[in-house]
């Protein structure tokens, strides 16, 4: 359990940009989409392990500058919830709001980056524990194909299949 406040009014997005203008002719930064750990049932991306601050001061002094965004999502029975009146045609769910969240922070991405100095075809998606195993369902979901390229998994595993069914 956590001591940290839990708010279901979440869906904020954290933007760490270099010092440096890129030149006109460049695309833009490549992107680190961060999705936090914290077993989908807890955790922040304003946890102070995950300060993209030092991330990124980090990158300028590696000279491999980019741009680092942190996503918030619905967790826990605010991600979760089900019950069989949420159920499609189909007899699926339709209530994980949790990759719903993710997904509409990807698509917002995609379509505000570049305001930020940012390439939108230069997305990695990147998660931590259980966010690695958010950003394994994406790899695999036909739903956020285009949204990001290449995918970096920290500390977590691959096995979707428990999200993946109705339970």
């Amino acid at each position: 359990a956590t001591s940290d406040p839990f708010d279901e009014d979440c869906l904020y997005l954290n933007i760490w940009t270099p010092h440096t203008l890129l030149p006109s002719t460049s695309t833009g930064y490549p992107v680190m989409l961060w999705m936090h750990g914290g077993g989908l049932q807890e955790g922040s991306s304003t946890q102070i392990i995950y300060d993209g601050l030092s991330w990124r001061n980090a990158a300028i002094l590696a000279n491999k500058s980019f741009i680092l965004v942190s996503i918030n999502y619905r967790l826990n029975v605010f991600g979760f919830f089900a019950q069989s009146a949420l159920i499609d045609d189909n007899g699926q769910t339709i209530a994980n709001r949790t990759f719903s969240d993710q997904l509409m922070a990807m698509k917002w991405i995609q379509d505000n980056i570049g305001y930020f100095g940012g390439d939108k075809n230069k997305v990695t998606l990147a998660g931590q524990s259980r966010g690695s195993q958010s950003v394994c369902i994406h790899i695999i979901s036909p739903l956020s194909v285009d949204l990001f390229h290449p995918a970096i998994l920290e500390s977590g595993f691959c096995d979707a299949t428990s999200y993946m069914h109705d339970k």
